[in-house]
């Protein structure tokens, strides 16, 4: 059973709702998703039972920050003129990937036929697809780019997040980048 996310919450509980975000999204990145889920409601100030009202479960959890960080990366391609900087796409969705390197790796092994996911899923498409235009007007990129296309270059990002350590990430991140932007053929 998941709980009812249709209806809009009080005040106060959206308060809490958030602060168990922000609690999970700091615990999961300093520590990994495996902590218990008390430990998420001691670091929120709430009870485990809020964070179970809230999210059901841990899969819950993970696919409401991601909701969350799609709505930043949509807000951030929303502030770019992609005609001009179509590449940013691209930047804004590294940044996604790295700022979330723990959680990655739980987003990529859930059930991608399950409904929860599906939306989430869904919604990265539309964002793309509401973009995608833009980034193909600017004569940069293929003509013929798509979103499924897009889809494969995230997970080509997603892949560099295998490094050891931020550091590392990060580089292997800005390489996949680099050869995406630009290719792996020479240059004459």
């Amino acid at each position: 059973m998941q709980p009812d996310t249709d209806k809009p919450l009080r005040g106060d509980a959206a308060k809490r709702r958030q602060a168990v975000l922000n609690a999970a999204r700091r615990i999961y990145a300093e520590e990994g998703v495996d902590i218990p889920m008390q430990r998420i409601a001691d670091a929120a100030g709430v009870g485990r039972a809020t964070v179970h009202r809230n999210f059901f479960d841990r899969n819950g959890l993970l696919l409401a920050l991601l909701d969350e960080e799609l709505d930043q990366f949509e807000t951030e391609l929303r502030a770019i003129d992609l005609r001009q900087q179509p590449f940013a796409l691209f930047d804004a969705f590294a940044k996604l990937s790295l700022t979330n390197a723990a959680l990655l790796p739980q987003w990529q092994a859930m059930n991608a036929t399950g409904p929860e996911f599906s939306r989430v899923r869904d919604k990265f498409v539309q964002i793309v697809e509401s973009v995608l235009p833009d980034v193909v007007a600017s004569g940069a990129v293929r003509a013929d780019l798509s979103v499924r296309d897009v889809e494969l270059l995230a997970g080509m990002l997603g892949a560099a997040l295998r490094g050891e350590n931020a550091a590392v990430r990060s580089q292997l991140t800005h390489r996949a980048l680099l050869l995406i932007k630009t290719g792996i053929q020479l240059t004459p």
